[in-house]
C-alpha cells in the first residue's frame, strides 16, 4: 500500500521546497507580513473585498439597526477598527469533501497551503441604547511560497487544485517569472522581499 507521500507525490503535489530553509524564510515572512499580504490582495481584486476590513468608514452592509429610528437620528457611529483581526495557520491541510452516493462525505486530502490566512470584519449593530461592534468570519487566503518556480503546468495544477477548496491564491516568490500570468489567471503574485 502507498503511503501519503507516495500517493501525493504520484499526483505532484508533494513539495519539494518544504525541507528548505529558504521557503521557512519565505513562510515566515509571510506570516510577519500577513496584514500587507491581504490588502495588496484586496486592492488587486477589488470585487474579492470581503466588507472592506482596511476601509476607514463603515459600509451600509455592515451596520445593523432594526430600531426602525433613521441612522440619522442616531448616536454617532462608533470608530471603525481597520485593523486586520484574524488567523494565520502554517501548512494547512487542504481538504475536499466530495459527495458519495450514500450521503456520507469522507475528506480527501488535496495537498498542504504554506500559510492560509482567515480573517474577520468588523459590524455594528444598535441594540436601541448604543453601537456594539463585533467581528464576523470575512475572508480567507491562501499563501504558497516558492523559492523558485516550478514549471507553469506544474504550478498552476497545483494553485486550480487547491482553489477547488480556497478559491483566494496568493504566491510568494523571489522568482517573478510567471507575475503577469498569475494575475490573468486570478491568482496574486507578491515578490518576497526582506524590506517590507
Amino acid at each position: 500500500m502507498a503511503s501519503a507521500r507516495e500517493k501525493l507525490s504520484q499526483l505532484g503535489l508533494w513539495d519539494d521546497e518544504v525541507p528548505k530553509l529558504s521557503h521557512d524564510a519565505i513562510v515566515l515572512w509571510a506570516y510577519e507580513n500577513a496584514q500587507h499580504l491581504v490588502q495588496s490582495y484586496l486592492t488587486t481584486f477589488p470585487k474579492r473585498d470581503y466588507n472592506n476590513p482596511f476601509s476607514e468608514q463603515w459600509s451600509a452592509s455592515v451596520i445593523v439597526n432594526n430600531s426602525g429610528i433613521p441612522l440619522k437620528d442616531l448616536p454617532p457611529l462608533p470608530e471603525k477598527p481597520v485593523r486586520l483581526h484574524g488567523r494565520k495557520t502554517i501548512e494547512q491541510v487542504i481538504e475536499q469533501y466530495p459527495e458519495h452516493a450514500n450521503g456520507r462525505s469522507l475528506p480527501r486530502i488535496l495537498g498542504y497551503g504554506d500559510l492560509l490566512l482567515t480573517w474577520s470584519a468588523p459590524r455594528v449593530e444598535w441594540d436601541n441604547e448604543q453601537w456594539h461592534v463585533s467581528f464576523r468570519d470575512a475572508g480567507r487566503l491562501l499563501i504558497e511560497a516558492k523559492t523558485v518556480m516550478p514549471s507553469l503546468g506544474e504550478l498552476m495544477r497545483q494553485l486550480n487544485l487547491y482553489r477547488l477548496v480556497y478559491p483566494d491564491v496568493v504566491v510568494v516568490s523571489p522568482d517573478a517569472s510567471y507575475q503577469e500570468l498569475l494575475f490573468d489567471q486570478g491568482v496574486h503574485f507578491i515578490p518576497y522581499r526582506m524590506d517590507i
